[in-house]
């Protein structure tokens, strides 16, 4: 339900919580379910702020997640559905956060995606 963040601050960590949220606003109900799947395990140092729901594999089996890549095609970069450093910039861009490549913990990109997602936008 819409509901679940009402009463939750963004706090910058992106968990199952934030992807179904997220899910929700960009329309990516079919699939993973709160999950961000097959994501490539040497992106992971530098996704510190992803915690629960986030599926790391070797990186000659990462495929990509359906909602990464439906949150690559609103910001216009290629959608590979993998998390990476251009990904994680444009994003920043996008909220006006200063981007490093990189989604540390707590992360100001994460929060001002959550603050977003609170108010039913992206």
């Amino acid at each position: 339900s819409s509901d679940l963040m009402e009463d939750r601050t963004a706090d910058g960590y992106w968990g199952t919580r934030t992807t179904w949220m997220l899910q929700g606003i960009l329309g990516a109900t079919m699939g993973d379910g709160g999950k961000i799947v097959s994501q490539p395990v040497s992106n992971k140092e530098i996704l510190g702020a992803c915690t629960s729901g986030w599926e790391f594999v070797d990186d000659d089996k990462a495929i990509g997640s359906y909602v990464i890549a439906m949150l690559q095609n609103r910001l216009g970069v290629f959608d590979d559905g993998i998390m990476g450093p251009v990904t994680i910039n444009a994003l920043a861009e996008w909220y006006g956060v200063e981007g490093d490549g990189k989604l540390d913990a707590p992360s100001p990109v994460v929060e001002a995606m959550q603050r977003a997602l609170q108010r039913g936008e992206f």
